[in-house]
């Protein structure tokens, strides 16, 4: 089987403010928008029986040859679609350089795009929140102060809905940013813990786990060195 898809191009518009409040707290806010996007999908299949393995045809005698596989269909479908709109929004506050929390909510209505004897698409939403903490980003002593502390979760509606059940994926996150000094960059390390699905309605539940690992580089650019 193949499949392809043409997109025409897409366009993507955001939005966001951002508030000090005496260097002590701030609050930044955002949006952004995703226009809807015309897709052309072409889908090639072939389905074929085998009876033995093997690309080479057998004689069972002069007048009777048996070849190893059988074409029961072959078709083509050229199908065109529109992708939704998407719609999301978010917001971040805290301490500078020592307390973030965020949270997002993203929406697409994909409710009658596809359909089949057993699944629709509806109107897909996700939620995701966050908070990062860093006790001393200035400490001399104590490296632990260093480090950033994060923790996070998240939970998204798909737009698949099966057997009238929309399938959902929930988790949590843990996260450390360990720096190195040397560099004034810093490792980060990842952990999701999720669970994506069900077992009811004749469906199937995964359970999974994520670690990412990752590396921030910082540098100076153009500063010219000074001496005494």
């Amino acid at each position: 089987m193949l499949s392809s898809a043409e997109k025409e191009a897409g366009f993507s518009f955001g939005l966001q403010y951002r508030e000090v409040i005496k260097d002590k707290f701030f609050l930044t806010l955002g949006g952004v928008y995703d226009l809807a996007t015309n897709v052309d999908t072409k889908l090639k299949y072939n389905v074929v029986n085998s009876i033995y393995q093997s690309d080479r045809p057998v004689a069972l005698n002069d007048s009777v040859i048996v070849y190893p596989e059988f074409i029961l269909g072959q078709d083509t479908t050229i199908r065109s679609f529109t992708l939704p709109q998407k719609v999301g929004l978010g917001i971040a506050l805290g301490i500078p350089n020592k307390l973030t929390i965020t949270g997002d909510y993203y929406m697409q209505d994909w409710t009658g795009a596809f359909s089949g004897e057993n699944y629709a698409t509806t109107n897909a939403t996700s939620m995701h929140f966050g908070a990062e903490y860093t006790p001393d980003v200035e400490a001399l002593r104590g490296y632990f102060k260093l480090i950033t502390y994060r923790l996070g979760g998240y939970y998204s509606n798909y737009y698949l809905q099966v057997n009238d059940y929309q399938l959902k994926d929930y988790g949590i996150t843990f996260g450390l940013g360990i720096p190195v000094k040397t560099l004034r960059s810093s490792i980060n390390v990842a952990f999701t813990l999720g669970t994506r699905g069900t077992t009811e309605y004749n469906l199937v539940e995964e359970n999974y786990g994520i670690i990412t690992f990752n590396v921030t580089l910082h540098d100076l650019w153009f500063r010219k060195r000074r001496f005494d």
